[in-house]
């Protein structure tokens, strides 16, 4: 696991700007406008949010030419932000004590969509699409199908099959499944336990850091 994470925390060492822009929010709450980002030197932090604070470091998908940037405020609620625009609150009054997942997902034969996935204060996992980019317009809140409730949060990834969920729940992971069709997400019935491994942890990288016999692995999302 040691040499797991010194790898990591060697490649956040070498990534360019742009992963700089996504861990910058560390400080990021939000509705308010950012200011122009000081001069630094290769390698310095530099703030892209303004004023703006929270508790995480905010989560960023590439949309339309464009990253949309999403934070959990220090009030708890969910704030977004389009090419680099003003921060704005999301609709439907969300709350949530863990920092929420945006992911860009390419439909087959048509071109992307944007979702966001959160942890409601009922330990639910819910989700929006975003429908207007320009205009701000995001349908409401739904919630993942499914008796599971967690107070970690919600991991999301794609490949040709659709979206994966995963969370932590009791240090086991659960996932569910999500596929957009006609017009609408379909999802499984329920979220499935994997059985194995035993998860520590789950940090903002994405990964796992499980045990499994004597042994301490990390799986990152790819």
């Amino acid at each position: 696991m040691g040499s797991e994470r010194t790898r990591l925390r060697a490649v956040r060492a070498r990534a360019p700007r742009v992963a700089g822009v996504v861990l910058a929010g560390l400080g990021l709450v939000v509705g308010l406008s950012a200011s122009p980002a000081a001069a630094a030197t290769e390698g310095d932090w530099i703030n892209e949010g303004g004023p703006a604070r929270s508790a995480d470091a905010l989560d960023t998908a590439w949309y339309n030419g464009q990253f949309v940037e999403i934070a959990r405020g220090e009030d708890n609620r969910i704030w977004w932000r389009y090419g680099n625009r003003p921060w704005r609150l999301m609709p439907g009054n969300a709350r949530t004590h863990v920092r929420p997942e945006a992911v860009a997902y390419p439909i087959r034969g048509a071109s992307r969509f944007l979702v966001v996935f959160h942890t409601g204060d009922d330990g639910f996992a819910y989700y929006s699409f975003l429908q207007d980019p320009n205009s701000g317009r995001w349908s409401g809140w739904s919630r993942v199908p499914g008796s599971l409730r967690t107070h970690n949060r919600v991991a999301a990834s794609y490949s040709d099959d659709g979206l994966t969920l995963s969370t932590i729940v009791n240090d086991r992971i659960y996932q569910q499944h999500m596929d957009y069709r006609d017009g609408q997400a379909h999802f499984r019935a329920d979220w499935e336990r994997l059985q194995s491994p035993l998860v520590l942890s789950m940090d903002v990288t994405d990964a796992f850091t499980f045990t499994q016999g004597n042994r301490s692995s990390t799986l990152q999302r790819a």
